[in-house]
């Protein structure tokens, strides 16, 4: 008679505590990185400047746990590369500002400039993407149309 009485009583327990704490299920939500693109102007030892066209100027910290994609898995960061970055999203109060790179790109495009756009250009011929449209900031050359770009 005791064990059902002390089960009577978990079982009020359970009941009540679920009325006045109820069970909370957090869905995953998916973790995305803030994103940085632009030219490289200068690469130091253990990292490189940035020329991003809305952010500015920001030092990119690079070390054994930054993954490198497209070319940079198999070639080095060198200047005037045009660089997609993610990043933690943490800005140092520094000038420029600072952050590491948790993870990086280069896809460099050939073609021949088949039109000139507003934003940009149309470039025909690449041996991986085929016909691109690039679309260029203020910081990066202009194409001319018929030639070869690399």
């Amino acid at each position: 008679m005791k064990r059902r009485n002390y089960f009577a009583l978990l079982l009020a327990i359970a009941m009540v505590s679920t009325a006045f704490f109820p069970l909370t299920i957090f869905a995953e939500t998916p973790i995305t990185r803030p994103a940085l693109h632009g030219l490289v102007t200068e690469v130091y030892e253990d990292g490189f400047l940035l020329s991003d066209p809305d952010m500015g100027d920001i030092i990119l910290n690079v070390n054994f746990e930054t993954v490198l994609g497209g070319v940079l898995a198999e070639k080095p960061l060198k200047t005037g590369m045009y660089i997609q970055a993610q990043y933690n999203g943490l800005l140092t109060q520094t000038s420029p500002p600072q952050s590491h790179a948790d993870r990086l790109a280069c896809y460099p495009l050939e073609g021949i400039v088949a039109e000139l756009l507003h934003d940009g250009l149309l470039l025909t011929g690449d041996p991986i993407f085929g016909d691109v449209m690039v679309h260029l900031s203020e910081c990066l050359a202009r194409g001319f149309a018929g030639v070869p770009h690399t």
